[in-house]
């Protein structure tokens, strides 16, 4: 026979409660970190694009010239 001393349901509940406040709490954490990262991504694609757009806008220039 178990011995041990049974915990209530409200100890379970608590538990319950705590992982989901700290999933949350995780989950909005890596969201941000995220959309800082694609953020940096999108804007060297951007500059990367209008660099190449550029350089050949000075070539064409050149080359009608």
């Amino acid at each position: 026979r178990d011995r041990s001393v049974s915990r209530g349901l409200g100890d379970v509940y608590k538990r319950q409660v705590l992982a989901f406040v700290l999933t949350a709490i995780l989950a909005s954490v890596l969201a941000i970190v995220l959309a800082v990262i694609l953020t940096s991504v999108l804007a060297s694609v951007l500059a990367v694009v209008s660099y190449v757009f550029i350089s050949c806008a000075v070539v064409h220039i050149i080359a009608v010239s």
